[in-house]
């Protein structure tokens, strides 16, 4: 596919070998062959793909950049890790600077994000806090009445009342889920959208935990123009190097986020190579996010 796509089918060997650097680096242990793998470990694939490229046929086509110096431009402003779009977790708080709120999340818990909802888990795993939207608009007993609406139960409305959260509209109810576990339920209008907290806990563990998911919902707030200039992600920089330059001259040169290790990875280079002037490399920068929204 990549020969008959009219790239270099022998350089599919070197991004496995980059591939495979880059899971060393950033595996605390060596990591063994497991029953459950779906793909060979990279080195033995980098290994394997080094003499097949030989016997095929690369088809000539118009290239999708002028040089590689081109198509590394491409890249420049890449967002590596985290993206701030979907929301940052810093300590024990959450924040999302395009949707503009605040929480605070129980420390020590375990947190999860994802651009659709954020979870956090208690360590014995018998507690979990789940926030996310569930409908737009601006009544936030709509939360109870979609739910009510979706679920078996009827009287999910009847049982939540109206409270406010700082100076946010908001509902909160609890329920019984098959007498097994108990769910503390807030829903919060913001913005045009009715955001969801629930906590979920065994109904041994439910008192225990209610005043954490009590907090957790009560913390909910917009950002202070402070929090939200705090808010940065790292993205992929170009720089031109000097000549002899090492690449720990380069990253203190830059201020690149990435370690010598890293940089010389994402580059194909070894730690120990010298630059030469003018060649283009890529570094990590950690940037003030600048919403869209």
């Amino acid at each position: 596919m990549v020969a008959q796509s009219g790239w270099d089918p022998a350089s599919l060997t070197e991004l496995l070998t980059s591939l495979n650097r880059e899971v060393h680096l950033r595996q605390e242990t060596e990591r063994k062959p497991s029953f459950f793998d779906t793909h060979p470990p990279t080195d033995d694939r980098a290994a394997k793909t080094a003499a097949y490229p030989k016997s095929l046929t690369r088809v000539s086509r118009e290239p999708i950049s002028a040089s590689p110096e081109a198509f590394m431009r491409r890249l420049d402003g890449l967002v590596v890790g985290p993206r701030a779009a979907n929301g940052v977790v810093q300590g024990s708080t959450f924040q999302h600077p395009d949707l503009n709120f605040f929480v605070e999340l129980p420390e020590g818990w375990k947190v999860q994000n994802s651009p659709r909802k954020i979870v956090a888990v208690v360590d014995n795993g018998e507690a979990v806090v789940v926030l996310g939207t569930v409908a737009e608009g601006n009544d936030p007993l709509e939360g109870a009445r979609l739910l009510e609406k979706n679920g078996e139960r009827t009287d999910i409305v009847s049982r939540t009342s109206r409270t406010t959260i700082g100076d946010l509209p908001a509902a909160r109810t609890e329920l019984s889920v098959e007498g097994k576990a108990m769910l503390d339920l807030t829903w919060i209008a913001h913005g045009g959208l009715i955001y969801q907290i629930g906590g979920l806990a065994t109904t041994k563990q439910f008192d225990a935990m209610k005043p954490v998911f009590e907090k957790v919902a009560s913390s909910f707030r917009l950002l202070t123009q402070s929090e939200r200039a705090g808010i940065t992600e790292t993205r992929i920089r170009l720089v031109a190097g000097r000549d002899g330059e090492s690449i720990e001259d380069l990253r203190q040169r830059t201020g690149s986020a990435w370690s010598n290790e890293e940089i010389a990875v994402a580059n194909g280079l070894s730690v120990s190579d010298r630059i030469r002037q003018g060649q283009l490399l890529k570094i990590a920068k950690t940037e003030t996010y600048i919403s869209n929204k």
